[in-house]
């Protein structure tokens, strides 16, 4: 177990490391940047399969003899990691999106910075809370979608008004997409 405990601390950490290169990406575009916010998707990848496989394979290897708090935290791990490894994919995601942008300032007009921090304050609690048992943290963490979901409503209202005007359709629309990455209603399952 000490193995998965590890592996996905690192993990966490690489999640966490992807939304701040994303949101430096998305304030000063660097080509370098985004390059590296790639070239850590396989790595982080890895990551998430190693633990869900030494997640099974704990599980497999005990033969039914895990006690049910030894089996939850394994569970909870394994989702906790399928979810870190889909956070940073949505920053592999939206690093795409800067290439359809014909002016990257436009970002500048909407609130990116809030949902960045929103996002990096939950994912850098998880392994604290995760190693507490804290169940208000964990709750808490959770509570981030759902101000994540305002901070996506009030970009979004904010794009559409300014898509009225007819200027700059294509940037809007890209930054609507952007700001839509973290927002689970707004992305097609």
């Amino acid at each position: 177990m000490d193995n998965v405990l590890d592996n996905f601390r690192f993990l966490t950490i690489e999640a966490e490391n992807q939304v701040k290169l994303t949101y430096g990406l998305l304030t000063s575009f660097n080509v370098r940047v985004l390059e590296k916010i790639n070239a850590k998707d396989d790595y982080i990848d890895n990551l998430k399969t190693t633990i869900e496989n030494n997640c099974f394979s704990t599980i497999h290897a005990s033969g039914g003899a895990l006690a049910q708090k030894e089996l939850n935290d394994i569970r909870a791990l394994h989702v906790m990691a399928l979810n870190l490894e889909r956070i940073a994919d949505f920053c592999v995601n939206i690093g795409r999106q800067t290439r359809y942008l014909s002016d990257l300032s436009i970002l500048a007009d909407y609130d990116f910075g809030s949902m960045f921090s929103e996002i990096q304050k939950a994912v850098n609690q998880i392994s604290g809370v995760f190693t507490a048992k804290d169940l208000n943290g964990a709750l808490a963490i959770c509570r981030s979608e759902f101000r994540l979901d305002f901070l996506y409503k009030y970009n979004f209202d904010h794009i559409m008004a300014r898509l009225k005007s007819g200027k700059q359709a294509t940037d809007l629309v890209t930054a609507i997409f952007i700001s839509g990455t973290w927002n689970a209603s707004a992305i097609p399952s």
